[in-house]
């Protein structure tokens, strides 16, 4: 009888979270959904995604779907092979892009899916981690994988604006820190597919093992299963696996402080393990060569990083040293909660030890979210915060403290400022109307709900007859739909901007069929890096050049510079217009990237081309004007190329159109006009 009367509300705690995770996974469609039903008839296919590198992401995908699994570059026809069938490798893209074609949809059709399934989740492993493995309770667990989700920049990002000019103060009196500002990446973190939508499941599922292993149960199962996990980190995302292995080391390093003898030896021996199990691939990384597209991510710095994370993570570090001394967290969830900001600190600043700066965003915006907002949850429920602040505002509110008006200001303007962090960096970089108006409304829009949630728990507060008790699951409650709200207002965004970038690329549908089915698989098209972008996404076709080419492999440092300065030669570019393209966006990015330059320090703000001296742009000048002497037959014998598609985005960027000046035939034109040339001169 007493089972029974407990099955419904346990099957309550089971159904609610899995609701939250489908609400989840709604969420992360709607700039699709709303692309789509705006567009209406218009919509032909072409679709649109505003994560970062989702173009990149997509084309790995359809190319491991379409059996293109050993390509060393799925951009150039030269780095293309053959499709072969069996198992993909294990790499993220090619098992999705396997999973794909199993599953015979449309890879437009598919990302859609993942981004509907794995953000879903990814929500139910967080709420794991948090309700069953840390022991939290069911709403606060809901509460932070939602935060992770949702609003993840809400536990630091509002350092951005209190920080910023304390750091361009620093630079002006020669105090040089690299900055790291990726706050303007307004999709949500699981909305970028791939990293880390994808890869991120296997990074909490990895550390849910990993404390599992700690609590001592099952060690043998726990030991393979986490063994397992790492390798499946290192083969899928290096920032992931670079956290776990920091993680690893810090809670070993914490277990011998704390003498814990239990777990000294078992997680030594786990780390030592997986160290002998990177090791070779780590050399390899390390002594990389030049072409290997990996100079990319590498500067050379030994100057520590100064972030809203890392200013979050100190402050964290601080509070958990306090409550360790006080001794109201115990030694396992102490070595949990350092760790976690430690780790932090540590990647991104290991600089300071290696001399190389690798990409920080990465770790900004995908790591410490997650491990910030694991410490911060501990803690929460250890000190019973919410219990402890909601009788303190019950207290106020029965003896009418004029203190709780000041404190809904306070929790207004704080708000506020926060929803305005990404406002301030949009508004340097596009400083339209439209632009900031939105975020100005969001901002305000989120300050206002929350000071009216803030006033209806002072109102029950101040009745004789509610107790604390019965106030929490209205704060639980609240604090989830305020986190909701806040991913729906970048969502909104987001979408509105996914609209605009799909209704200016429909005009491409026609003829990108028109080249799946009129041309040679892998012949090689020329256009625009916009268009180039996309084509191997829609058509069997290769292209000249592309910024995402150059993070592939490309045989020699010899031929990058070649295929680069060959690329503006064809589409007309003298030397001034050479020059101007280099201090532009994405074309300047093909130089600096392709070796360490010197100057390459402030690379942070992504979008953003660091100063380039000019004894190096003369050097390029030079190289540019020698190559432009060798005439336009040999150049188009160096490198493939069949196609020049020609578009209003073209007509924009060519100087000169490329039939007055090369030897074309017309094969294909439309209303738009896009005009397709096939490349006519005989060898």
């Amino acid at each position: 009888m007493n089972s029974r009367t407990h099955l419904p509300k346990n099957i309550a705690y089971i159904i609610a979270p899995l609701v939250v995770a489908l609400l989840v996974g709604l969420v992360h469609i709607i700039p699709t959904a709303y692309m789509v039903l705006r567009l209406g008839s218009k919509y032909k296919g072409v679709f649109a995604f505003r994560s970062a590198d989702a173009e990149h992401y997509n084309v790995n995908i359809r190319m491991a779907m379409l059996g293109y699994y050993s390509n060393q570059n799925n951009y150039l026809a030269e780095g293309r092979t053959s499709p072969k069938g069996g198992l993909p490798p294990v790499r993220s893209e090619a098992i999705l892009g396997f999973i794909g074609a199993k599953l015979g949809v449309p890879i437009g059709s598919y990302i859609v899916m993942m981004r509907f399934f794995l953000p879903a989740l990814a929500f139910s492993l967080l709420y794991i981690l948090f309700r069953s493995i840390l022991n939290i309770s069911r709403r606060q667990a809901v509460f932070w994988s939602c935060l992770i989700m949702f609003s993840p920049y809400l536990l630091f990002g509002w350092f951005g604006p209190i920080s910023r000019p304390v750091y361009e103060v620093l630079s002006e009196n020669e105090y040089h820190l690299p900055w790291q500002e990726q706050y303007f990446i307004a999709t949500l973190p699981f909305a970028r597919i791939v990293n880390p939508q994808f890869s991120g499941l296997f990074f909490i599922a990895a550390m849910i093992t990993l404390f599992k292993l700690m609590q001592g149960k099952k060690k043998a199962l726990w030991f393979i299963a986490s063994a397992f996990l790492f390798y499946l980190n290192f083969r899928f995302y290096f920032y992931f696996w670079s956290t776990l292995g920091a993680l690893l080391g810090l809670l070993f390093l914490l277990s011998c402080l704390m003498r814990d003898k239990k777990n000294i030896l078992l997680l030594g021996a786990f780390m030592a393990l997986s160290f002998l199990g990177a090791l070779p691939q780590v050399i390899a990384i390390l002594k990389h060569s030049a072409n290997s597209g990996i100079n990319f991510a590498y500067v050379h710095s030994r100057a520590p990083i100064i972030s809203p994370g890392c200013v979050t993570a100190f402050l964290i570090l601080a509070g958990a040293i306090v409550l360790l001394w006080k001794k109201i967290l115990s030694f396992n969830d102490a070595a949990i909660v350092l760790a976690m900001p430690l780790t932090v600190l540590t990647v991104m600043n290991q600089q300071v030890v290696t001399g190389r700066i690798v990409q920080p965003w990465h770790y900004e915006l995908f790591v410490a979210p997650i491990l910030l907002a694991i410490a911060l949850g501990i803690v929460c429920n250890r000190t019973e915060i919410s219990q402890r602040i909601l009788a303190f505002l019950k207290k106020k509110a029965e003896s009418h403290s004029m203190l709780l008006p000041i404190l809904s200001m306070v929790i207004m303007v704080f708000l506020f400022l926060c929803g305005m962090t990404l406002f301030f960096y949009y508004f340097k970089l596009a400083p339209q109307m439209e632009d900031a108006m939105t975020y100005i409304s969001a901002a305000a829009l989120m300050a206002f709900l929350a000071a009216s949630f803030f006033q209806i728990i002072i109102t029950m507060a101040s009745h004789a007859n509610t107790n604390v008790e019965n106030l929490k699951p209205i704060l639980g409650l609240g604090l989830i739909l305020l986190v909701f709200a806040q991913g729906m207002t970048r969502q909104s965004f987001v979408a509105s901007k996914t609209y605009q970038q799909a209704a200016g690329i429909q005009h491409l549908a026609a003829p990108f069929a028109w080249l799946e089915k009129n041309t040679p698989p892998n012949s090689v098209v020329l256009s625009s890096f916009g268009v180039a972008e996309r084509i191997p996404l829609f058509t069997h076709n290769a292209v000249y050049l592309c910024k995402n080419a150059i993070h592939e492999h490309i045989p020699s440092e010899e031929e990058r510079f070649n295929r680069v300065f060959n690329y503006f030669i064809l589409t007309g570019h003298d030397e001034d217009r050479f020059r101007a393209r280099l201090a532009e966006w994405p074309y300047g990015y093909l130089f600096w990237g392709i070796q360490n330059l010197e100057p390459k320090k402030d690379l942070y703000s992504f979008g953003k081309l660091p100063s380039i001296s000019e004894k190096y742009i003369k050097k390029l000048l030079v190289k540019y004007m020698e190559k432009r002497k060798i005439t336009i037959s040999f150049i188009l014998r160096e490198y493939k190329l069949d196609y020049i598609f020609f578009s209003p985005a073209e007509k924009d960027f060519f100087p000169v159109e490329p039939a007055a000046w090369l030897n074309l035939e017309k094969v294909y034109e439309d209303e738009t006009p896009v005009i397709i040339y096939k490349i006519k001169t005989d060898f």
